[in-house]
Protein backbone atom coordinates (compact mmCIF):
# COMPACT_ATOMS: atom_id res chain seq x y z
CA UNK A 1 0.00 0.00 0.00
CA UNK A 2 1.54 3.35 -1.20
CA UNK A 3 0.85 6.49 1.12
CA UNK A 4 0.56 9.90 -0.59
CA UNK A 5 2.66 12.43 1.08
CA UNK A 6 -0.94 14.57 2.20
CA UNK A 7 -1.64 11.20 4.28
CA UNK A 8 1.85 11.23 5.72
CA UNK A 9 1.81 14.33 7.13
CA UNK A 10 -1.97 13.75 8.55
CA UNK A 11 -0.50 10.58 10.07
CA UNK A 12 2.36 12.72 11.57
CA UNK A 13 0.12 15.75 12.95
CA UNK A 14 -2.41 13.06 14.59
CA UNK A 15 0.40 11.41 16.30
CA UNK A 16 1.93 14.34 17.17
CA UNK A 17 -1.27 15.82 18.72
CA UNK A 18 -2.17 12.26 20.49
CA UNK A 19 1.59 12.35 22.24
CA UNK A 20 0.90 16.25 23.21
CA UNK A 21 -2.42 15.01 24.61
CA UNK A 22 -0.85 11.84 26.11
CA UNK A 23 1.67 14.07 28.60
CA UNK A 24 4.97 13.20 26.61
CA UNK A 25 5.71 16.76 27.25
CA UNK A 26 8.89 16.71 29.16
CA UNK A 27 7.15 17.74 32.29
CA UNK A 28 3.91 16.13 32.32
CA UNK A 29 5.15 13.51 31.47
CA UNK A 30 7.42 13.22 34.39
CA UNK A 31 5.05 13.47 36.53
CA UNK A 32 2.84 10.86 35.15
CA UNK A 33 5.76 8.37 34.91
CA UNK A 34 6.55 8.94 38.71
CA UNK A 35 2.81 8.46 39.92
CA UNK A 36 3.34 5.73 37.92
CA UNK A 37 6.03 4.40 40.07
CA UNK A 38 4.97 5.46 43.21
CA UNK A 39 1.93 3.29 42.78
CA UNK A 40 4.15 0.42 41.32
CA UNK A 41 6.21 0.82 44.97
CA UNK A 42 2.91 0.89 46.96
CA UNK A 43 1.84 -2.57 45.00
CA UNK A 44 5.72 -3.81 45.83
CA UNK A 45 5.10 -2.73 49.43
CA UNK A 46 2.27 -4.55 49.52
CA UNK A 47 3.47 -7.72 47.87
CA UNK A 48 6.33 -7.94 50.37
CA UNK A 49 4.24 -7.69 53.14
CA UNK A 50 2.48 -10.92 52.35
CA UNK A 51 5.71 -12.55 50.66
CA UNK A 52 7.23 -15.44 51.95
CA UNK A 53 10.63 -16.26 51.69
CA UNK A 54 13.56 -15.41 50.01
CA UNK A 55 13.57 -13.02 46.90
CA UNK A 56 15.67 -13.65 43.68
CA UNK A 57 19.03 -11.80 43.31
CA UNK A 58 17.57 -10.60 39.46
CA UNK A 59 14.34 -8.92 41.45
CA UNK A 60 16.57 -7.54 44.26
CA UNK A 61 18.78 -6.01 41.41
CA UNK A 62 15.82 -4.25 39.66
CA UNK A 63 14.25 -3.03 42.94
CA UNK A 64 18.21 -1.46 43.64
CA UNK A 65 18.67 -0.01 40.39
CA UNK A 66 15.13 1.47 40.25
CA UNK A 67 15.56 3.34 43.63
CA UNK A 68 19.04 4.59 42.56
CA UNK A 69 17.48 5.75 39.53
CA UNK A 70 15.03 7.66 41.51
CA UNK A 71 18.06 8.53 43.89
CA UNK A 72 19.90 10.32 41.37
CA UNK A 73 16.96 12.00 39.57
CA UNK A 74 16.18 13.78 42.81
CA UNK A 75 19.55 15.07 43.11
CA UNK A 76 19.49 16.75 40.36
CA UNK A 77 16.95 18.92 42.02
CA UNK A 78 19.10 19.07 45.28
CA UNK A 79 22.29 20.59 43.26
CA UNK A 80 21.09 22.29 40.38
CA UNK A 81 19.61 26.02 40.86
CA UNK A 82 20.64 28.06 43.18
CA UNK A 83 21.72 25.27 46.02
CA UNK A 84 24.49 26.78 48.65
CA UNK A 85 28.32 25.63 47.19
CA UNK A 86 29.25 24.53 50.27
CA UNK A 87 25.89 21.84 49.55
CA UNK A 88 27.03 21.13 46.22
CA UNK A 89 30.72 20.15 47.85
CA UNK A 90 29.40 18.08 50.00
CA UNK A 91 26.68 16.19 47.70
CA UNK A 92 30.36 15.93 45.12
CA UNK A 93 32.11 14.34 48.04
CA UNK A 94 29.09 12.03 49.00
CA UNK A 95 29.06 10.21 45.72
CA UNK A 96 32.53 10.08 45.09
CA UNK A 97 32.57 8.32 48.75
CA UNK A 98 29.90 6.57 47.98
CA UNK A 99 31.32 5.39 44.39
CA UNK A 100 35.02 4.93 45.84
CA UNK A 101 33.18 2.61 48.86
CA UNK A 102 31.11 0.39 45.71
CA UNK A 103 33.83 -0.37 44.32
CA UNK A 104 35.66 -1.66 47.19
CA UNK A 105 33.02 -3.95 47.45
CA UNK A 106 32.75 -4.86 43.84
CA UNK A 107 36.30 -5.47 43.77
CA UNK A 108 35.96 -8.52 46.96
CA UNK A 109 33.17 -10.17 44.77
CA UNK A 110 29.83 -8.24 45.79
CA UNK A 111 27.28 -8.45 42.93
CA UNK A 112 27.54 -4.60 41.68
CA UNK A 113 23.87 -3.76 42.26
CA UNK A 114 24.49 -5.16 45.91
CA UNK A 115 27.68 -3.44 46.24
CA UNK A 116 25.99 -0.01 45.53
CA UNK A 117 22.84 -0.31 47.74
CA UNK A 118 25.11 -1.54 50.48
CA UNK A 119 27.39 1.64 49.80
CA UNK A 120 24.18 3.79 49.63
CA UNK A 121 23.17 2.44 52.93
CA UNK A 122 26.54 2.74 54.36
CA UNK A 123 26.76 6.65 53.52
CA UNK A 124 22.98 7.50 54.32
CA UNK A 125 24.08 5.64 58.05
CA UNK A 126 26.70 8.31 58.03
CA UNK A 127 25.22 10.84 56.74
CA UNK A 128 22.61 11.25 59.20
CA UNK A 129 25.51 10.59 62.05
CA UNK A 130 27.68 13.59 60.62
CA UNK A 131 24.16 15.62 60.51
CA UNK A 132 22.74 14.42 64.52
CA UNK A 133 26.45 16.21 65.37
CA UNK A 134 25.94 19.33 63.80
Amino acid sequence: MKITKSQLQTIIKEELERMMEDGHDDRPSAVRKLKTAMEDAHEILAGLQHHQGELPAWWMSKVTIAADYLNKARDYFLVSGEVMEEEKEYVSSFYTAKEKRAKELKDKGVEPDLAFAIADDQMEKAGKKIKSKK
